[in-house]
């Protein structure tokens, strides 16, 4: 129930409850087919967010795709996995569908 989840949550480390509740919010957002400003009541001039790229090429690629389609202005491309080569390709490949402004 509620309870148990509250536990759970108090449980992990800060970083990760920040996760859990930036998953809710885009979740939220997502449902409601806006971004986290607008859902939670607010002006979107007044909360920016960056859109958080992270998985496979295919994956960020696309993740940057619906991001650019909801105004993201900027993004953040995790690396670090895989050859380098494979990197710089994952981030052409998602620089190819930003736009020139991010």
């Amino acid at each position: 129930g509620y309870e148990d989840d509250q536990t759970l949550l108090a449980s992990l480390l800060p970083s990760v409850r920040f996760g859990f509740d930036s998953a809710h919010m885009m979740m939220g957002a997502d449902f409601y087919k806006t971004n986290p400003g607008e859902w939670l009541g607010g002006e979107t001039s007044t909360v920016s967010l960056s859109a958080l790229l992270t998985g496979s090429t295919d994956a960020c690629v696309a993740a940057a795709r619906r991001a650019v389609t909801r105004d993201y202005e900027t993004f953040k491309l995790k690396v670090g996995q895989g050859t380098v080569e494979e990197q710089v390709e994952r981030i052409r490949q998602v620089r190819d569908v930003l736009p020139s402004k991010a």
